[in-house]
């Protein structure tokens, strides 16, 4: 007896969760260590280095100008040589950059090493976004975004405790400073990821053994109905650079970049205007993404569950910016303020899962491996404009209530554009 089609879709779906999200997952949680571990090596680092904490702003955010430049060519490259040769070159450049961070010796070297990070890194991101289209059909990608997306919070979990914990190791190894240790150990696991990538992860569908011919059918034929369904416009790269939905998607993914990042990049020092210890930091710093990855898995789940994409986007925001703001307030009491900070990592990370899934569902073809990338690499921008006015306002105002408030405004906007796009007609995939 032949298997029935929603008998297909849950065996095939199953395998895929086991199979396809795991080395993903595991890439980016370490690329994302990578990637703000400065906000822990900050706690030491500025002062050894005579950064201000406008130039550390200036030096954590550059690394998105690296991202911008590169990251549409990087995944446009990808669709023609594979995912499984293009991440591993990914992971082993950026994992050498990191560990050299351990080297920097001022404000140039510092911001030229974090601008080559970000140069590295382009395309992992959206070039897993754009794998995971060649594999999960549209109505499954909110869960597989929001597992593959949990690596986020969890990086930042696992790396908090990590991070605070290797800092303490100052000058106790080949004379080392704790904050040169950290880059050393936690840019070494990316290039021996790399070579696991080449060894392990397979490119396509069609290539595997583990799925069997009928739940090959099932996907190709799934997958295919959907790029007929999209029609013909939205193949090209050109059509997603014009598309007034796709720059619309970028400005929504640019606020989030800049209350993400500006939150991410600076906890740890807020925490520490908050009068917590660098080791209470490291713990009490996971709490905001503990609450982001429970979010997230929820949230994401629920819009797969009911096929909405706009308000499983659009709430969490508010609800973050709500939080951030409401933290500026009661700055002067740390643990209301850790309440407030907390609820806005969940609110934050929550929104994420269902933000992929809509352009997934609009943009096929060279446009999803172009427009997936534009958003991501333009949006990122918002990785420097956060954290640079965060580190601005603190300068001139001397705490970061003024910096919280402004990133609470720019969620809140995110929001609202995210609601006015309207990229699909009523009932279909993406509203």
């Amino acid at each position: 007896m032949q298997p029935s089609a929603s008998e297909l879709e849950q065996s095939t779906i199953r395998k895929l969760d086991r199979r396809i999200i795991f080395i993903p997952f595991i890439l980016a949680v370490v690329s994302f260590i990578d990637r703000v571990n400065i906000s822990y090596a900050a706690l030491q680092m500025n002062s050894e280095l005579g950064l201000s904490t406008t130039a550390f702003a200036f030096g954590a955010g550059v690394l998105f100008f690296g991202y911008c430049i590169f990251e549409v060519p990087s995944n446009l490259i990808m669709e023609k040589v594979g995912a499984r040769r293009w991440l591993a070159r990914i992971a082993i450049t950026w994992g050498i950059i990191t560990m050299a961070m351990a080297f920097v010796s001022g404000p140039w070297s510092f911001y030229a090493l974090r601008f080559l990070l970000g140069a590295a890194e382009a395309g992992l991101f959206p070039g897993v976004y754009l794998y995971l289209t060649y594999w999960y059909p549209d109505a499954h990608r909110g869960k597989a975004n929001a597992l593959f997306l949990a690596c986020i919070p969890i990086a930042v979990i696992a790396s908090a405790p990590l991070s605070a914990w290797l800092v303490s190791f100052d000058k106790t190894l080949m004379n080392l400073s704790g904050w040169q240790l950290l880059f050393l150990v936690e840019g070494l696991p990316a290039i021996l990821l790399g070579f696991v990538v080449l060894a392990c992860l397979p490119d396509r569908p069609e290539k595997v053994s583990w799925l069997t011919v009928a739940e090959k059918t099932w996907l190709r034929d799934t997958l295919d109905r959907e790029v007929r369904a999209a029609g013909n416009g939205s193949h090209s790269f050109s059509y997603a650079f014009k598309s007034p939905i796709v720059w619309g998607y970028i400005l929504a993914y640019f606020c989030y970049a800049c209350g993400s990042y500006g939150l991410t990049l600076f906890l740890p020092q807020i925490l520490a205007q908050l009068k917590f210890s660098t080791v209470q930091t490291g713990f009490v710093g996971a709490l905001p993404y503990i609450a982001g990855l429970i979010a997230m898995l929820i949230n994401g789940k629920h819009s797969d569950a009911t096929g909405e994409r706009r308000w499983h986007f659009a709430v969490p925001m508010i609800i973050a910016g709500i939080a951030l703001w409401l933290a500026g307030m009661t700055i002067a009491q740390p643990y209301t303020a850790l309440a407030f900070l907390t609820i806005a990592g969940g609110g934050i990370y929550a929104s994420l899962a269902a933000f992929w899934a809509r352009p997934m569902a609009f943009l096929i073809g060279t446009a999803a491996a172009g427009g997936i990338a534009l958003i991501n690499s333009l949006g990122n921008i918002g990785g420097f404009v956060g954290p640079y006015m965060i580190g601005y306002l603190k300068v001139t105002t001397g705490d970061y209530t003024a910096g919280l408030t402004m990133l609470a405004g720019l969620l809140v906007l995110g929001a609202v554009v995210w609601v006015l796009l309207r990229d699909r007609p009523a009932g279909q995939a993406g509203r």
